[in-house]
């Protein structure tokens, strides 16, 4: 087994949810890949990608507090057929990673952590949002529920959430961006999922990336829905106004 540490330039805490999920698509035989790349500007950040063989994906890129060149090294001898396994902090400062040569050698991993659930102001009807969209995956995907719980967790802290839907013949891929901070040049976080359509296809396909902001007067929500063998991904944002504000 081999072992490397990234130190994180800030604290990312929904790591602790993300790194299982990660593990999991691993384990099942999807398409990984861990590098350190950097900006023109000397910034050096960590990229991880899992990507599925419907062409949805996990992606995060997070800025690393130190590189030296003993860390370029070991990433050097990482083999492309090793296998990593992911581990963070309680505050999710750096990022553990165990390279194993063999699926059979990695130890049990452990279940999927319950998200904290946040408490939303019900959204009673259409006409009470100011952003609705409804998407229907192509495939089945079992760890929607807990994705959709962290993406949830990270609209807390959050500042901008950018989506747009990659069209390729009939296949479309929607891609959700996850941004703290508007002068970032790169999503911390970027979920991608195959789906057969989206209630707004027309607007982000159009427009390359339609992005929005979270903020202190919106109340916004990632949410899934099973119905007749289909699963939907649904967001909805409301605006708080003074009396939802005394209802939370």
């Amino acid at each position: 087994m081999k072992q490397i540490k990234f130190e994180l330039k800030n604290n990312f805490p929904e790591l602790n949810y993300i790194c299982p999920i990660l593990n999991r698509l691993i384990i099942q035989g999807n398409k990984h890949s861990v590098s350190i790349q950097h900006t023109q500007n000397g910034v050096y950040f960590v990229r991880i990608n899992v990507i599925k063989p419907d062409k949805s994906f996990i992606k995060i890129k997070r800025d690393l507090a130190t590189v030296t060149e003993e860390l370029y090294k070991r990433i050097a001898e990482i083999c492309d057929c090793d296998i990593p396994v992911f581990n963070t902090d309680s505050t999710g400062s750096v990022i553990c990673i165990n390279f194993y040569e063999a699926y059979s050698k990695i130890p049990r991993l452990t279940d999927l952590k319950p998200v904290p659930v946040k408490n939303k102001v019900d959204i009673t009807s259409l006409e009470d949002m100011s952003f609705y969209m409804s998407m229907e995956l192509k495939n089945p995907y079992p760890e929607l529920g807990q994705l959709t719980g962290i993406m949830n967790l990270i609209l807390e802290n959050i500042i901008y959430v950018g989506m747009r839907v990659k069209q390729k013949g009939n296949s479309k891929l929607l891609e959700i961006h996850f941004m703290y901070n508007p002068s970032d040049k790169r999503a911390s976080l970027t979920v991608g999922f195959d789906i057969v359509s989206s209630s707004i296809d027309a607007m982000l396909i159009t427009n390359f990336n339609t992005y929005f902001a979270v903020s202190g007067n919106s109340d916004s929500k990632f949410s899934t829905m099973n119905s007749k063998g289909k699963t939907k991904l649904i967001f909805n944002s409301v605006e708080i106004t003074d009396e939802r504000k005394e209802q939370k």
